[in-house]
């Protein structure tokens, strides 16, 4: 656990995650061996060579510290060559501040002379930020020909402080050689019979996360679901406009009375395996999401059985009519598998084996690495949505998966990389994009919320405010001055906190402006969302103060929140911590891994945390709100009572006005209960070279596209 304090001058400990890299030719990566490690610390979670060199430099002993790291260049270098050298560096420290500092580059050249070859001396500069040093001639110190290694180094020294500590980042270290040309690397495959064979027929793109399965029944993860709705279809689908179109169905009809829905299915489509595609593919893919390994088995809880009426048509049996259901057909989390795959490969299925009817196919997979989709040329049957009805016009989709801003950036500017997916929205960034006319930026408005989430489980077994029965109540969690109690005081101080939040200042430093301010539980582009929940907690510091005090906190109150290192969140708790801090909370800031976060919310063992969903509908009351989805399920507030789970089940009945009516009501039963603090709601950003043409993004995101239209022009 990191922790953080001060105002402003805020160490944030970013988790080393993105891959150190040393690059001799242009546009070519060379696979760096996994050892020897670096002197200092390194983080090789999930990438098989390591990750960013991080030097650590502790001054145990007395007031100043040096680190370094060294690595072995792979392939010798002739003397006389032309080689440039860049790469990006930024510092961090605990304890005492450095008072001056000396960040080195260096060589070993083959006879084991040490030279710098380049250094950065003198005065601190400022924390968490990089500084890019960018193609500096170093030929002269390439004298000799032979192996050579690259040193890095940091050293500094700090005022009177036993406890200095100092770290510093080295990101992107790339070594050119004009005159190597000699030198290659399997950069895009290890497969010896498939290449590149049509480069202007494919999207090359970088992203940060990588899946981590293409088996939809084992996941719920962004990125992977982006990457199943180009490899698998669903039975509808939704056109621009939110109406439900057919996909691998050609047509449907629903019971009068809700009981069932029969899904007439194409007869002309296959698996890429070769296998039919029929309404057996459809009767197995619902039961096998009806089982409990099925992370949206909660999806068809209201489905009896799939029935198979003949080889093209089967009928859905439902317990009671689910409207959020009917939606559920349309998005990917219903896509379609292959009974013989699963039933043949079992758990390998979605990790090394995979099948599907989408207009791509997996060639490689490489996790944390690279994603290579290739064209399914049988593909025929897209949805009306494009003019393309298949095979795609590209060639295929390869995706390379690198971690830190600074890489990807720095691929997509080289031109190594054609298309930039999911980004973090920095002014600097956008408007040097924007600036490019080769670029175009695409800030699309989704269906997606930042929030901050309050710990809100009971202290009590009854809570006399007027509820039907108490608050779940996890056994063994910590007390929270956020928790409900028979006082009240917890009400009063998460109403003290929505009241102290100046939205509109974190949409514009933390967002910068990128997406709109949230105000309630569902997004503003929901059916049902109600504008009430808008005047309900205007910014009001008087007001937050009078509360505290109320709750018997006028001498000031103490909170830690918690929040991945991801950008946006981390500003945001930044700037959290100063807007509290004039209403008398003293915001503690831990900086934790997702899986960490998810087990201390699964304990209830915190006050508040930062967190965001992507959902379009406002069946996200049911899996966010309902009592029978708190940890280890997704309703991480610890919220709920009977009279709440009352209105969430009306949201799911047939009649528009009752739901509607339960929806809305809802919404204000939270934000009354002031159970989480919305904050924005963000915008999927995704940057692409002018020459990828056709490329649109659908409302919900980039999860349903299939870059049927999308091509690169030559």
């Amino acid at each position: 656990m990191v922790k953080i304090s001060g105002r402003r001058m805020i160490i944030i400990l970013l988790i080393v995650i993105a891959a150190a890299y040393i690059f001799l030719v242009p546009g070519e990566r060379l696979v760096l061996p996994s050892s020897p490690k670096p002197t200092g610390s390194w983080d090789a979670t999930g990438y098989e060579n390591g990750g960013s060199v991080m030097i650590s430099s502790p001054a145990r002993e007395g007031v100043s510290g040096v680190g370094y790291w060294e690595q072995t260049i792979p392939t010798p270098i002739e003397a006389g060559s032309t080689v440039t050298l860049s790469y990006a560096w930024k510092k961090d420290h605990v304890g005492g501040v450095p008072t001056q500092q000396d960040v080195y580059a260096a060589i070993v050249k083959p006879n084991g002379v040490i030279v710098d070859i380049d250094n950065q001396l003198g005065e601190p500069l400022v924390d968490n930020e990089w500084y890019v040093v960018s193609d500096k001639d170093v030929s002269d110190f390439f004298d000799n020909t032979g192996t050579y290694k690259i040193r890095l180094r940091f050293a500094y020294v700090a005022a009177d402080s036993e406890g200095a500590q100092a770290f510093a980042w080295f990101d992107e270290v790339r070594l050119v050689s004009a005159d190597a040309t000699v030198l290659t690397a399997s950069f895009l495959s290890d497969n010896e019979n498939w290449s590149f064979e049509t480069v202007a027929g494919w999207i090359k793109a970088v992203q940060a996360v990588d899946a981590n399965f293409l088996d939809i029944h084992r996941t719920k993860l962004d990125w992977a679901i982006q990457v199943i709705a180009l490899t698998h279809d669903t039975l509808m689908t939704f056109d621009e406009n939110m109406n439900y179109i057919p996909l691998l169905a050609e047509s449907w009809e629903v019971d009068p009375d809700g009981l069932f829905i029969d899904f007439y299915l194409r007869k002309d489509v296959k698996f890429h395996s070769g296998d039919p595609f029929n309404a057996d593919a459809v009767v197995y893919t619902i039961r096998r999401c009806k089982e409990d390994l099925s992370v949206h088995a909660d999806s068809v809880k209201n489905v009896l059985d799939a029935e198979k009426l003949d080889d093209y048509t089967v009928r859905i049996h439902l317990k009671k009519w689910d409207r959020w259901l009917y939606d559920w057909f349309a998005t990917t989390s219903s896509s379609i598998i292959s009974p013989r795959y699963v039933k043949e490969y079992g758990l390998a299925y979605g990790i090394s084996k995979f099948d599907g009817t989408g207009p791509f196919k997996v060639q490689e997979w490489k996790r944390d690495d690279r994603l290579i989709l290739v064209r399914n040329d049988d593909y025929t049957w897209g949805p009306e949505l494009y003019q393309n009805r298949g095979p795609a016009l590209l060639d295929g989709i390869f995706i390379e998966i690198i971690p830190t801003d600074i890489s990807r950036e720095h691929k997509f500017r080289t031109g190594e990389a054609n298309m930039m997916i999911g980004f973090s929205p920095r002014t600097a960034l956008i408007d040097e994009l924007r600036g490019d006319p080769n670029v175009e930026v695409i800030v699309n408005p989704r269906s997606s919320m930042s929030y901050v989430g309050f710990n809100v489980a009971s202290l009590s077994d009854e809570i006399e405010q007027g509820l039907e029965s108490g608050r779940p109540i996890p056994s063994g969690h910590r007390t929270s001055p956020v928790n409900d109690d028979p006082e009240g005081k917890g009400l009063l101080v998460r109403k003290a906190l929505l009241y102290a939040t100046n939205r509109e200042e974190i949409l514009e430093h933390a967002w910068q402006n990128m997406g709109k301010v949230a105000y309630g539980p569902l997004t503003s582009l929901m059916w049902g969302y109600d504008q009430a929940v808008e005047n309900m907690y205007p910014y009001d510091p008087e007001m937050a103060r009078s509360l505290l005090a109320q709750a018997g906190y006028a001498g000031g109150l103490d909170l830690t929140i918690l929040t991945t290192n991801y950008e946006p969140y981390t500003r945001t708790a930044v700037l959290l911590k100063e807007q509290w801090e004039e209403v008398g909370v003293d915001l503690e800031i831990s900086v934790l891994v997702f899986d960490d976060i998810e087990a201390t919310i699964g304990a209830a063992n915190h006050d508040l945390w930062i967190g965001g969903y992507t959902w379009h509908n406002a069946d996200m009351l049911w899996w966010y709100w309902h009592t029978v989805r708190v940890p280890p399920s997704s309703n991480r507030f610890w919220w709920g009572d009977a009279y709440s789970d009352e209105l969430i089940d009306n949201t799911f009945v047939v009649d528009d006005n009752v739901a509607l009516k339960a929806i809305q009501d809802c919404q204000r039963r939270v934000m009354e209960d002031a159970a989480y603090l919305p904050i924005v709601e963000r915008p999927f950003l995704l940057a692409h070279k002018v020459w990828v043409e056709g490329f649109r993004i659908h409302p919900l995101g980039n999860f349903i596209w299939k870059h049927l239209d999308t091509y690169v022009e030559e």
